[in-house]
């Protein structure tokens, strides 16, 4: 009796080779994606939070205070790639009218916060001073991580390139 042995042919090999490379390709493309829209919204979610974190220091001392004291997101962050946190050292103090503190997502400044002062004057004819906070971001970001995360600050309802901004307190 003649044995048959059963095995693949090279040229099954290669096919099946040639399939999970092409599969591989489609693949890979929408995985870096999600990594990307993952990154980005840590860096959407920090900078949303230190501007939350800022103004309401603020609004509860009516002062600002150095930074490592107003917020826990790291700072002095290099605009190094992969990198997020405050551009500032942690010994700085951003003032009205002043000192700004920028965020850095992916190595880029994104965001930069300006405390500012405006006055207006109310129904009753008075002028007010309020404090506010104006929110400048980096249309010029390379990073496609920062390219994501600008795009979502240009939608938030607080994100006013033009001043008063938001304000402190409210965000009428």
């Amino acid at each position: 009796m003649v044995q048959k042995r059963v095995a693949f042919t090279m040229i099954e090999v290669i096919l099946v080779l040639v399939v999970i490379g092409i599969l591989t390709a489609v693949a890979l493309p929408k995985l870096a994606g999600n990594r990307d829209d993952a990154a980005a919204k840590v860096c959407e979610m920090e900078a949303t939070t230190l501007l939350q974190e800022l103004t309401g220091y603020y609004a509860k001392h009516s002062t600002f205070d150095r930074i490592g004291n107003m917020s826990n997101i790291k700072t002095g962050t290099l605009l190094v790639e992969s990198q997020n946190g405050i551009a500032q050292i942690a010994t700085e103090v951003p003032a009205l009218d002043g000192n700004a503190v920028e965020y850095v997502c992916n190595g880029e400044i994104l965001v930069t916060y300006q405390p500012v002062t405006y006055e207006f004057t109310n129904l009753q004819g008075r002028i007010i001073r309020q404090a506010g906070m104006t929110t400048t971001g980096n249309s010029a970001v390379k990073s496609n991580v920062a390219k994501i995360v600008y795009s979502e600050f240009m939608k938030k309802h607080w994100f006013k390139p033009d001043t008063p901004g938001y304000v402190i307190g409210s965000n009428n």
